[in-house]
């Protein structure tokens, strides 16, 4: 009869060549499923505080953001894109885009700016990430968690 503690040094070997064939995440930190889902962006009226920005992670992995932007006038509409990646040293980082929209070009529109208010969330199955918030290639706001 073998040794039990080589059928055990066996076994994980075994199970880390098969997460290295298949692309499998070694990192502890990280949950199962996909890392980032569920993304929601709403735009909201008016508001203050201009090109400001904030993000915080809530219950159940949930991030939510909000702030405020000046468009170019009224008739610009905003709208956030999203990209997410994953650095060599396993830190995921979800870069917001927010883009002012330009309106169709038959359209009269006053030239004013206009301050608009959005908020959004997102699911992050991550324990160690970074999340930026960009507006016109200014940083509004940047929010880290590392465990």
């Amino acid at each position: 009869m073998q040794n039990p503690t080589w059928i055990i040094i066996g076994l994980l070997m075994l199970s880390f060549l098969a997460a290295a064939i298949y692309g499998l995440p070694l990192n502890p930190l990280r949950f199962r499923g996909p890392v980032f889902s569920d993304f929601n962006f709403e735009v909201l009226n008016g508001c203050t505080d201009a090109n400001t920005a904030n993000a915080e992670s809530g219950f159940e992995n949930i991030v939510e953001f909000s702030g405020c932007v000046l468009l170019p006038t009224p008739c610009h509409t905003l709208d956030a894109n999203y990209n997410v990646r994953t650095t060599e040293e396993g830190q995921d980082i979800v870069t917001i885009e927010l883009v002012a929209l330009p309106s169709p070009a038959d359209n009269v529109c006053i030239q004013v700016l206009q301050a608009r208010a959005f908020e959004g969330n997102f699911t992050l199955n991550s324990l160690n990430f970074e999340v930026d918030i960009v507006y016109n290639g200014e940083n509004l706001e940047r929010f880290a968690a590392i465990v």
